[in-house]
């Protein structure tokens, strides 16, 4: 997996650190990007997930087993963003879904995820970097 590795500090404590891969989703690596957060020993685990847009018909069902998937993981916050998602039944508490980057940035709260280690993934279209530049403004306040 090509993943890239961020953290922001502050203090001698870190603040986010982020694991990114905007590559185009292949559906087969979701479930291995996923279990893998799950294995990490960090104390506060957040997956931010954007719409997957090249599974054609499959789309529906493809995200709904994503959504079914991170619901049964040991992860804290699970935050999907995009039609798709906004789309699919969730039966976690710990999901919360947003139609589009606009609302996500419009409602984010960022003390959800001040320590926390923080998976995102989403098609290249979603531009899920976008959350890296919203927590970078709160690290620069």
């Amino acid at each position: 997996l090509n993943l890239l590795y961020v953290a922001f500090t502050r203090a001698e404590n870190a603040l986010f650190a982020f694991l990114t891969n905007d590559y185009n989703e292949l559906k087969s690596i979701n479930k291995l990007i996923i279990d893998s957060l799950e294995k990490l020993n960090d104390k506060i685990k957040v997956s931010i997930l954007g719409d997957m847009f090249e599974l054609g018909p499959d789309a529906e069902k493809e995200h709904q087993n994503i959504v079914d998937l991170a619901s049964t993981q040991l992860l804290d916050k699970i935050i999907l963003i995009g039609n798709n998602f906004y789309k699919t039944k969730i039966v976690s508490p710990k999901v919360t879904t947003f139609q589009s980057f606009d609302d996500f940035k419009n409602s984010f709260n960022h003390s959800q995820l001040e320590f926390a280690t923080i998976l995102i993934k989403g098609s290249r279209g979603m531009a899920l970097e976008r959350v890296l530049e919203l927590m970078w403004k709160l690290v620069l306040k």
